[in-house]
């Protein structure tokens, strides 16, 4: 079993009035910050978090059993699931693993506080064996290996032709993260968020972000990132691999990277200023694509019959002349030299090496 890890991080932070204002205790689960309807808190040195944030953030299996006032938290592993029981009230708790069953004497027990159940976040980690780090400066408790503190708050000056406002942003990891709701404010473009169902995601996020005069739609969602005309943003340029956004106190925040990328626009910082440009050349990526064997290896092999343009706003897949929504949604039937679309998972586009995988199923 890892061990608890307690990281304390001095950072020093500027923080605008809106950076941590609304919770006193963060919490950062496998690469976003989580916000339920009460705030996780501090008793005893331990941080209690809602009941509901365990099940919907970890996988895990949540049952409460009412007439023994019980907690059955099950993580289901190869080659055994494991089993906390936990009891309101109680620090006494039960945990079995592979038919052995033993009982662990809490720092903190589980609480009903505002018709919620908050349970120890700490214990419950360090059980299912996940990584946990705690950052006073900040106030955040971090679970699994993707945190990076916040820092350099600010409010940045962007300039777009002639065109200068404000976003709040920060940086996390080596990523310069702006708050999409300023951005589209500025630029005065239609901007929307929404939860339900997404690929094996049952609370998905999917943020639409709309640019009017080009018909352009950037979409940010749990499952596939950032996406444009159907085509997935390659995300990992960051040597920090967080995910491409973050929601922070109610606000998306997303890296200037693949916003631009999306955009298919020109961006720079400079003397902490961000000048953003429009770039409309026609752009070629080649198609390579990525197919795999028996052992799930994958070998990547280099398309002479297909390739990805940008022109007038959109990515088009050649020859085709469609984007990958509109192939999707049309009743294109195939031919032998488009044989090698058949199956097909997604479209993963890279503005830097200007080449796109094409994963393909098994």
């Amino acid at each position: 079993m890892k061990k608890w890890s307690v990281l304390l991080l001095s950072l020093l932070l500027f923080i605008p009035t809106r950076a941590f204002a609304e919770r006193d205790v963060h919490l950062f689960m496998h690469s976003n910050y989580v916000y339920g309807d009460v705030a996780p808190r501090i008793e005893n040195n331990r941080v209690l978090v809602p009941l509901r944030l365990i099940g919907e953030e970890t996988g895990c299996n949540v049952q409460w059993i009412q007439s023994e006032r019980k907690i059955r938290i099950t993580k289901y592993s190869y080659p055994s699931d494991r089993v906390i029981e936990l009891t309101l009230d109680s620090n006494v708790a039960h945990v079995s693993e592979d038919y052995f069953n033993k009982t662990v004497r809490m720092d903190v027990a589980p609480k009903i506080v505002d018709n919620r159940t908050l349970v120890p976040i700490r214990f419950i980690s360090e059980t299912f064996e996940e990584k946990v780090t705690w950052d006073e400066a900040n106030r955040t408790v971090a679970i699994g290996e993707a945190y990076y503190p916040p820092r350099d708050f600010k409010l940045l000056d962007v300039h777009f032709g002639d065109r200068n406002f404000k976003v709040h942003s920060f940086v996390a990891g080596d990523r310069r993260m702006i708050s999409l709701k300023d951005f589209a404010a500025a630029m005065q473009w239609p901007y929307s968020f929404k939860r339900g169902v997404l690929g094996p995601f049952e609370d998905a996020l999917t943020i639409s972000l709309e640019e009017p005069s080009t018909g352009k739609i950037v979409t940010i969602d749990d499952y596939a990132g950032v996406q444009c005309d159907g085509f997935d943003i390659y995300s990992f340029h960051s040597e920090a691999r967080i995910y491409p956004y973050l929601l922070l106190d109610g606000d998306h925040y997303l890296s200037v990277n693949e916003l631009m990328s999306a955009l298919h626009w020109n961006f720079s910082e400079e003397g902490g200023d961000l000048f953003l440009g429009e770039n409309n050349e026609n752009t070629r990526y080649a198609v390579y694509y990525n197919f795999s064997d028996e052992n799930s290896n994958y070998s990547r092999v280099p398309s002479d019959i297909n390739w990805v343009e940008y022109r007038n706003n959109h990515y088009y897949l050649m020859p085709l002349n469609k984007t990958v929504d509109q192939y999707w949604d049309s009743e294109y039937s195939f031919g032998e030299d488009d044989a090698h679309f058949f199956g097909m998972n997604n479209f993963m586009l890279d503005q830097e090496t200007q080449s796109v995988d094409l994963m393909i199923a098994g």
